[in-house]
């Protein structure tokens, strides 16, 4: 299904949430192996690899909009609408010796009004608990967008989705529960049971913006540190550190794994990371360039990254493509769909591909209208978009 002329509901009225669907897409075509590139690059294995992106200067212009002005940005992320797919290392070892993603102090403006409302709120968690904020405003993209009342299938409720089995006591510690509050008094007020606190209560807490952002980031701050512990010889502060600080929020205990061991959920989740980490590197420079906000969003900007995205959002209709490494490496190609060693079609699913990409360059479906990044626009349309559209807030952002 595609973006176009959805009418968000109100968040008050969100619906519950499969987390595990909203991950993958409706269970068909995968993310891909961008993380795994990005794993060899800071680890030193060996990797899966699409096509290394090579410089390709004759490409960027019509790729990236006002990026014309700062090609030396592109050039050093060896950067171009297809890196997104399958990271290339040399754009992982950019990101992760520069660390401008978290260095930033201040929120970027790559992310939607429902999240941006949330700014002063998520800048403040991440201060508190020493998370780089646009990192810590990613896992609330990507947990919720915004939604307040989110709440998932794993019974994981609000804005960074924290799951009452696990993290009630934050909440209790925290103030945001009463001390007689406990999990198994919750599952009580669950069933209608005589609970010390009531199921109202316990909800109002895990709804709450600030208390949902606090005990998450609390979580994630536990998790980076268990990542930085498994990987001992890497950058504390790399792109792989953070993706698997993802995979152990998103499914515990996933850090010390080779990232093909993990569940297919925590490298979706992980994937998603690294890409909206490559967004925030690349916006922190064009900050850096002077750019206002409003041109950081027009920098980011990309007919070619959005006819990717547009490609891969359709691929997912087809109910026999979950290959994981085929959707990715068919996105990858310099063509998209087209086998760059016979320049023909790669099988039934790169023409698939490929028409649908030329479809969106040639102004055959209508153009995205929101001024999503290119790691965004990916995140919207492999599962993304009902979370996105269930705030009014977004309506400016629309597709």
């Amino acid at each position: 299904m595609t973006e176009f002329d959805v009418s968000p509901v109100d968040e008050l009225a969100a619906p519950e949430l499969d987390r595990r669907t909203f991950l993958i897409g409706s269970g068909r075509a995968a993310l891909g192996l961008a993380f795994v590139s990005l794993l060899s690059a800071c680890s030193g294995g060996e990797a899966h690899h699409g096509p290394e992106s090579e410089d390709g200067s004759a490409h960027h212009k019509e790729t990236f909009g006002l990026w014309n002005d700062h090609e030396s940005i592109v050039r050093e992320l060896k950067l171009t609408d297809r890196a997104y797919y399958i990271i290339p290392s040399a754009t992982a070892e950019a990101v992760g010796s520069s660390g401008r993603f978290h260095k930033e102090k201040a929120l970027l403006p790559i992310f939607p009004p429902s999240i941006q409302r949330f700014k002063e709120d998520i800048t403040r968690a991440a201060q508190e608990f020493a998370i780089p904020v646009n990192v810590l405003a990613s896992l609330a993209t990507i947990e919720s967008c915004g939604v307040i009342n989110a709440h998932s299938g794993a019974d994981a409720y609000g804005l960074v989705q924290v799951v009452p089995q696990f993290h009630l006591q934050r909440f209790v510690v925290m103030d945001y529960l009463p001390k007689k509050a406990s999990y198994d008094d919750y599952k009580l007020a669950l069933e209608g049971g005589h609970s010390r606190v009531r199921l109202d209560e316990y909800k109002k807490a895990f709804n709450n913006p600030v208390a949902s952002l606090r005990a998450g980031a609390q979580f994630f701050a536990e998790c980076i540190d268990q990542a930085r512990s498994d990987q001992p010889s890497l950058n504390p502060h790399s792109m792989s550190i953070y993706g698997r600080a993802a995979a152990n929020y998103n499914g515990g205990g996933e850090s010390g794994k080779p990232f093909s061991k993990m569940p297919l959920e925590s490298q979706l989740y992980v994937d998603h990371v690294s890409r909206l980490v490559l967004d925030i590197e690349v916006a922190s420079r064009l900050k850096e360039h002077g750019y206002s906000d409003a041109d950081i969003l027009r920098a980011m900007q990309s007919q070619t990254a959005n006819a990717r995205a547009y490609a891969y959002g359709e691929l997912k209709r087809i109910p026999t493509v979950g290959d994981y490494a085929l959707s990715d490496s068919l996105l990858s190609h310099p063509k998209p769909g087209i086998n760059p060693d016979t320049n023909t079609p790669d099988g039934t699913w790169g023409q698939q591909v490929h028409n649908n990409y030329n479809a969106y360059i040639n102004h055959k479906v209508p153009a995205y209208k929101t001024p999503a990044t290119p790691g965004l626009r990916i995140w919207i349309n492999i599962g993304g978009y009902g979370l996105f559209s269930q705030t009014r807030r977004n309506l400016d952002w629309r597709i």
